[in-house]
């Protein structure tokens, strides 16, 4: 049940890392671009917190971690936007 969810979860947020590092790299000269960076690195931060404890603590913080990536997620593509907004 829940440790099969967080599994995925944590397989989901290594692929966002990555992808966020990707992204990072692709927009390195432009504003902005430091933000996708540090959503990597929180991605890649929950997904090993995630396989460290589990299967034990996957119930428990499941949630939490799952609306930290969403919400620090919104904020770095929000921000980006920003940027490029600025110039």
């Amino acid at each position: 049940g829940a440790a099969a969810i967080a599994l995925l979860l944590s397989f989901y947020l290594f692929t966002d890392a990555f992808g966020s590092f990707g992204i990072a790299y692709e927009r390195r000269l432009l504003p902005g671009w430091i933000w996708m960076v540090l959503n990597g690195v929180l991605s890649l931060v929950l997904a090993v917190m995630i396989l460290v404890g589990w299967p034990l603590t996957s119930p428990i913080y499941l949630g939490l971690y799952i609306g930290i990536s969403l919400l620090f997620g919104g904020l770095s593509l929000f921000m980006l936007g920003m940027a490029i907004k600025r110039g």
